[in-house]
């Protein structure tokens, strides 16, 4: 008599087996990578130079180009010479222990970049605010951000060293704890700066950014002018939700200039833009006097906060710089609207 396999197990069977199948289907390319290297390499691209291969792969992103490892003994290194974009983000809101992780993942990324320079480099994480027990938790929560800060001070000299051209730091912190200890970010101030890179260095890195966004970062005026005068070919500049800057004046030779934002700095009180290149800005925030002052090619403005109030219902403040305008959006709030 035949033996009839019960219907269960035969099925627990072909699950098993389709199982151990698509696991050796995985595997099976890294095998062959390794066995017959001659033959993956048979178009010819293993021939090429260093140099070409290194700006091929900088059109891939840091963590695809470091996947390019297993290829062979050859491409193993070739990754770390890259110079494309490099970008870490988290999600959502990290805890302390993940916010750590996360750090860590980009100090240990950036130490094995070995190229002379990238194009983008972007950091973007939303840290944690918790309620520290006064006496208890103080002086934890101090160093904890005294080491964040070191750190992140670390991205900022690895993206100027890298001759970066699009430069991202986004914070996006949550509001302040009941003591008021946990701060964003502060950028170090100007002499600071020229101290951690080398003024020599700092300034002849600054002659290649085009774009720098800074997120929930507090930047100070000394230091946003600073940039402003020693970057000849920038070209865009975002600050959002900084509480520290106060007064800027957009002035110099900002010829390549065509883009800005200043949005949500409620502290920010005064402001003038000399920008004869500028076709774009965007300002969120206080009713302030109109800032612009010389803005003949300005032909797109986005503005929001009360300043929208005061475009709406004091519109002969505004008549100097509104004559070239092609496009216009008001972010209106319930508070203006009401």
């Amino acid at each position: 008599m035949d033996y009839v396999m019960p219907f269960s197990i035969k099925r627990k069977r072909d699950l098993l087996i389709k199982k151990k199948k698509r696991k050796t289907d995985d595997v099976m390319p890294l095998n062959r990578c390794s066995k017959h290297q001659k033959n993956l390499f048979k178009c010819g691209i293993d021939n090429l130079p260093d140099e070409l291969l290194i700006a091929i792969l900088s059109c891939l992103t840091f963590q695809e180009a470091a996947r390019t490892c297993i290829l062979s003994q050859r491409w193993r290194y070739l990754w770390k010479y890259t110079t494309c974009s490099i970008q870490f983000y988290s999600e959502g809101t990290l805890d302390f222990e993940a916010a750590e992780k996360f750090i860590n993942s980009v100090n240990e990324g950036l130490k094995l970049h070995q190229g002379e320079s990238i194009e983008q480099f972007k950091v973007g994480f939303v840290y944690p605010s918790i309620s520290y027990r006064p006496n208890k938790d103080t002086e934890f929560a101090i160093e904890r951000q005294r080491k964040v800060n070191h750190d992140i001070d670390g991205w900022i000299n690895f993206a100027m060293e890298s001759q970066v051209k699009v430069f991202e730091l986004n914070m996006a912190a949550g509001p302040l704890d009941s003591t008021g200890l946990w701060r964003n970010y502060s950028i170090p101030h100007v002499q600071k700066l020229l101290s951690i890179s080398g003024e020599v260095k700092l300034l002849k890195t600054l002659t290649t950014l085009k774009s720098f966004r800074f997120v929930n970062i507090r930047i100070t005026q000394e230091v946003v002018e600073f940039l402003l005068s020693h970057c000849p070919v920038l070209e865009q500049v975002c600050i959002s939700a900084s509480k520290s800057l106060k007064r800027l004046k957009v002035a110099g030779s900002l010829t390549k200039l065509r883009s800005m934002e200043i949005s949500n700095c409620d502290s920010l009180k005064t402001m003038k833009v000399h920008a004869p290149g500028l076709v774009s800005f965007t300002y969120i925030g206080r009713d302030i006097k109109a800032p612009f002052k010389k803005v003949p090619l300005l032909s797109e403005l986005t503005i929001g906060g009360d300043y929208a109030g005061s475009f709406i219902f004091d519109d002969h403040k505004h008549s100097s710089y509104c004559r070239n305008l092609k496009k216009l959006k008001l972010k209106v709030s319930q508070k203006v609207a009401g």
